[in-house]
């Protein structure tokens, strides 16, 4: 018995390191899909700078209506993000921030009314401790370092 003890507590501790572990393909886009949620769901304000990087000037991008010019958050039911397959991630010392990592992707807009549209859009990751966070948004046509949220 106290074998079986023992290696169900190896086999715990073991989860709880793998679990701990820096995974930044399964952390961004769990971030990424987060984010997305939230703004769906119309949660505005602080529900939204728990998704950015400390760097990140959240307090210019805090209200419906900055997030309705960017990404139609009035009209919107729901958000899809697909990130580009192949070489999506790079990383970046754009925004003056070193370890920053840039996604490339598309975040889909199911609107109310049944229609959709998409934005060519690059989420740049910022890790904070264990955790990947947004440091900037790159919509459409933003060149890189000069990004639509920051």
């Amino acid at each position: 018995m106290c074998r079986l003890v023992g290696v169900v507590a190896v086999v715990a501790l073991a989860a709880l390191l793998f679990a701990a572990c820096d995974r930044p393909d399964a952390t961004i886009g769990v971030r990424i899909r987060d984010f997305l949620d939230d703004l769906g769901e119309g949660n505005f304000g602080s529900d939204m700078e728990r998704h950015f990087h400390p760097d990140a000037d959240v307090d210019s991008f805090n209200n419906e209506a900055y997030w309705d010019d960017h990404f139609d958050a009035g009209r919107a039911e729901s958000y899809e993000w697909r990130e580009d397959s192949g070489d999506s991630r790079e990383d970046t010392d754009d925004y003056d921030d070193s370890g920053a990592m840039r996604v490339d992707g598309r975040v889909f807009i199911h609107l109310e009314d049944g229609n959709s549209d998409d934005r060519l859009t690059r989420f740049v990751m910022r890790q904070d401790g264990s955790d990947w966070l947004i440091r900037a948004i790159e919509i459409d046509d933003d060149p890189p370092g000069e990004g639509t949220i920051q």
